[in-house]
């Protein structure tokens, strides 16, 4: 894939989190553990960036949002002890 310089140095337009309502009270109020060997897990916020919107994220009250450059905002959970990485999804959806 080639890369491309403009892109690089081009401003984000827009930026999107997204959870649901299960993964947002986990974000919010969870210690989270990892499943395998009950050690506190270490939070990382990470980002991936597209030309244009990821279909059902922007609803048409934000229509005017320029979608030139999105960045995506997501959180990963890595164990110290183990090394094993989780999504938010997959702990907020596990039965700690």
């Amino acid at each position: 894939m080639k890369h491309n310089q403009d892109w690089d140095s081009m401003k984000h337009t827009a930026f999107s989190y997204s959870f649901t309502p299960k993964e947002f009270y986990f974000f919010l109020f969870k210690k989270p553990k990892c499943p395998k060997c009950g050690e506190k897990l270490i939070r990382k916020k990470e980002f991936f960036s597209t030309k244009g919107k990821i279909p059902g994220t922007f609803t048409m009250e934000l229509a005017s949002v320029k979608d030139d450059k999105v960045k995506y905002y997501y959180y990963t959970y890595t164990c110290p002890k183990c090394g094993e990485k989780y999504t938010i999804s997959e702990l907020a959806n596990s039965r700690q």
